[in-house]
């Protein structure tokens, strides 16, 4: 867990694009998110959101040539609670084990499975060519093959400049 919590430290020390400054979920919220769905998102997750400022941190990740895939963008709280309400397909994902921590453009998401890695690889699924079924690598989701501490490190360092 080191490794995460480092890269979420440096990514909440990185400014804000917009200038609004990032923001903790809080035991509440997780509280409210357990109301609509008991047990979503893993607790060490859960403790890094609430530790440290990471809603509204947001980057790009170059996924491909395409623009609009890997765009990165953790929800701020109010934003979170919504699209566990009412925006993500979290139940459709949840019944697969996996958990949506940011949000992409275009309905597109950043997800990990969760199976009790405290750093679990991510995955991108591009809601487009996903059909509501499990995702894999043939069904929406595009796998950059690292883990949660290697994409928050990365996303930490980021500029804009790097990937226009």
């Amino acid at each position: 867990m080191t490794a995460l919590r480092d890269a979420a430290a440096r990514l909440e020390k990185r400014p804000s694009q917009d200038g609004v400054p990032y923001e903790r979920y809080t035991a509440e919220l997780w509280k409210m998110i357990d109301d609509r769905i008991s047990g979503y998102g893993p607790t060490c997750f859960r403790n890094l959101t609430m530790e440290f400022r990471l809603g509204g941190a947001g980057f790009r990740f170059p996924l491909d040539d395409r623009k609009h895939i890997g765009i990165c963008i953790v929800p701020r709280p109010s934003s979170a609670l919504w699209n566990v309400y009412q925006g993500w397909p979290v139940e459709d994902l949840h019944r697969y084990r996996f958990f949506c921590f940011a949000e992409g453009k275009d309905e597109n998401l950043w997800m990990f499975k969760d199976d009790g890695n405290e750093d679990p690889e991510t995955f991108f699924l591009e809601s487009t060519a996903w059909n509501g079924r499990e995702p894999t690598e043939q069904n929406g989701m595009i796998c950059p093959h690292m883990p949660l501490s290697a994409l928050l490190d990365y996303g930490a360092s980021w500029t804009k400049m790097q990937t226009e």
